[in-house]
């Protein structure tokens, strides 16, 4: 292998790595699309936002998740699961978020975060989401 050809592929090894590490680096599978997400310090507008720490969430510590679209979505069905681990939701999309946990049936959590809203969930609630509703 010539020198100039070693060089390319490592810098494009080295753009794919950065690619991979801003969650930019193609389709991922299901699973992975769900569970893999890019540090981040704010809520995307258009978005809403999942986080560990209800202390911390907020302020865009602790990122589990952002939801793709609107929809039901069971967080014991992800891979890895994130249900009883969400405290907070930042809702800067354009639906109504209502959270639910698993009791043999689903039962609402506290009431909808309206867009543009957002809620720490303590107490009781911390830690028990086991999956959202997001209004289209």
């Amino acid at each position: 292998m010539t020198v100039q050809r070693h060089r390319w592929l490592i810098g494009l090894a080295g753009v794919a790595s950065v690619l991979s590490a801003a969650g930019l680096a193609g389709p991922a599978s299901a699973s992975e699309s769900v569970s893999t997400m890019p540090a981040a310090t704010t809520c995307v507008a258009g978005f809403s936002c999942y986080y560990d720490g209800s202390s911390s969430g907020l302020s865009g510590n602790g990122l589990l998740w952002n939801a793709p679209h609107c929809g039901f979505f069971n967080f014991g069905t992800f891979s890895p699961p994130l249900n009883d681990r969400v405290s907070s939701i930042v809702n800067r999309g354009g639906g109504a978020v209502q959270a639910y946990n698993w009791v043999g049936h689903w039962q609402a959590v506290g009431t909808a975060v309206p867009p543009g809203g957002t809620r720490n969930y303590t107490g009781s609630q911390a830690n028990i989401i086991d999956a959202v509703s997001i209004a289209c």
